[in-house]
């Protein structure tokens, strides 16, 4: 990202500040969220040692790590497929808001123009009509297979429409480059239950207790 932005002031399409504001909207936009989804597929991976054991076996298909590419980590389905299920059940930011530009009438509700809308992704992705047992860790869920006939709004953790999220594909990347670094060099073993987590909801996704796994080193 950064040599693209350097290539752009190069050409005089954008000066100092403006990559700087650039920078800024990735690191700090991204932290909490990237921590967030993180925490609850590491607490989710240590509940289900056979979701981690697969995740094991796909990063261990691949034998360069200290020179993987975007094209490697994109050919790791399943362990995108983790993310995924963990951004479904626990979203980063569990609302997000929109303006109603024009006066709409919505299941015979009237919004007047200028109306905030918050819209509860959170509830959208437990909806058991899109997910069946929407409170089961089941990254299956988004293996190619599985999401043919999806609806294109009912999985949105980074937004939809043309103000969704610009760095979400960015966001993918890191979360996997992250979680096999961690995978790869340790089994994580569960120090509490999901079940005991008490969700507390506000910008973004937090948790009343901190949460903790085990990470017990590999035998390589």
């Amino acid at each position: 990202m950064l040599d693209t932005l350097l290539h752009q002031e190069a050409q005089g399409l954008i000066d100092h500040q403006g990559i700087c504001e650039e920078v800024e909207t990735f690191m700090f936009g991204g932290y909490d969220t990237i921590s967030t989804c993180l925490r609850f597929a590491l607490l989710n991976l240590a509940q289900y040692p056979d979701i981690q054991e697969r995740c094991y076996q796909e990063i261990a298909n691949f034998t360069d790590f200290e020179n993987l590419t975007v094209f490697d980590f994109n050919n790791m389905e399943y362990l995108g497929c983790v993310i995924k299920e963990a951004l479904r059940m626990y979203p980063p930011a569990p609302f997000i808001q929109r303006r109603c530009t024009n006066e709409t009438i919505l299941n015979g509700l009237i919004l007047p123009t200028n109306t905030q809308i918050n819209i509860y992704i959170y509830d959208i992705m437990r909806d058991s009509k899109h997910f069946p047992e929407p409170s089961v860790f089941k990254p299956e869920r988004f293996l190619a297979e599985n999401t043919r006939n999806m609806h294109p709004f009912a999985f949105v953790p980074f937004s939809a429409g043309s103000r969704n999220c610009i760095g979400q594909k960015f966001a993918m990347l890191e979360m996997k480059a992250a979680l096999v670094a961690i995978l790869r060099t340790y089994r994580v073993l569960p120090v509490m239950q999901t079940k005991d987590v008490i969700l507390e909801y506000g910008i973004t996704l937090k948790t009343k207790q901190k949460l903790f796994v085990k990470l017990e080193p590999r035998v390589i």
